[in-house]
């Protein structure tokens, strides 16, 4: 296993203000025993050693880049979930969206990830556990915040509900929502009114391994409803329709949702990484730098 080693940082500026006043009282010095050589043809500069200011910007440029503002290790092991199609996956391109997009965050910050593609469950004890630096992608959950920092959002999407097309009742408010059948994959959460009607038990469930399975079952009428991100409803119902249009949104049941990564407070130099992750997150979504990969990450063939 690897070895972590907290986040260290160098009084830099200290230093260097340190090393500049001694240069400039060493100036100094000299300036006056010059005086005096004039004066009484003294040697008492033979014995000073004046720095050269180019050697002195050199050995403040070597301290620099030998000591980065990050003393972090070169790689970090990060875990994940299987099957999250298009966000995380060992078959996905990259590892998926998410992945994609941790992997360029931390690479610009100097660091190599690696990644152990676990249970969901076993990966979120064993990140909580300050095993390893993070784990995602997880949306806001109370009880994790107690354990977890939460990153910025990496990105940011509309949950719906679908159902099939040819279906003979469309649901159009919660109370015709009741008794159906909602398909959700294991490690998959709902939000919104369909969250609150699965807690509440007035929505029946069924938790096959993964969603393209729910597809397959919304398709031959084993269940009525899937609650999936928009930003893969396309992609789901093309692999097992054979066309986009197999599925229609309800207009009720749709929420916003955002993923992050997290990191237990229990890792050391955690909070300090968190912030750097954030800064160069910010910097990239200002750049429109991650807009490629989920366009890419989106495409359907």
């Amino acid at each position: 296993m690897l070895h972590k080693r907290p986040i260290i940082f160098h009084p830099f500026f200290s230093w260097s203000k340190t090393v500049l006043s001694r240069q400039i009282h060493t100036r100094q010095i000299l300036s006056s025993c010059r005086a005096k050589w004039i004066d009484s043809n003294q040697v008492c500069c033979r014995k000073i050693n004046v720095i050269p200011l180019s050697f002195f910007l050199l050995s403040v440029t070597i301290f620099w880049l030998s000591h980065d503002t990050i003393a972090a290790p070169e790689r970090v092991v990060l875990t994940t979930g299987y099957n999250y199609s298009p966000y995380t996956g060992e078959q996905l391109p990259e590892g998926g969206m998410v992945t994609e997009i941790i992997t360029t965050v931390l690479e610009n910050m100097g660091l190599e990830p690696e990644y152990r593609r676990l249970p969901w469950k076993r990966a979120l004890r064993e990140a909580e556990e300050g095993r390893w630096l993070g784990t995602f992608p997880w949306e806001p959950r109370t009880e994790l915040k107690k354990s977890f920092l939460y990153s910025d959002p990496i990105i940011v999407f509309d949950t719906k509900t679908y159902v099939d097309v040819n279906a003979t009742q469309i649901p159009d408010s919660p109370k015709s929502l009741e008794g159906k059948k909602l398909c959700l994959p294991l490690g998959h959460r709902t939000y919104g009114l369909i969250g609150d009607m699965v807690e509440a038990g007035t929505l029946l469930t069924t938790s096959p391994g993964s969603m393209v399975q729910c597809f397959k079952q919304l398709k031959s009428g084993r269940v009525d409803l899937v609650s999936v991100s928009s930003m893969v409803a396309r992609q789901y119902t093309k692999q097992v329709y054979g066309y986009v249009d197999g599925v229609q949104s309800l207009k009720i049941a749709a929420t916003r949702t955002t993923f992050h990564l997290i990191i237990s407070k229990r890792y050391p130099g955690g909070k300090k990484l968190m912030n750097f992750f954030n800064a160069e997150l910010e910097r990239m979504q200002a750049l429109n730098a991650l807009a490629p990969i989920v366009e890419r990450h989106l495409w359907v063939r």
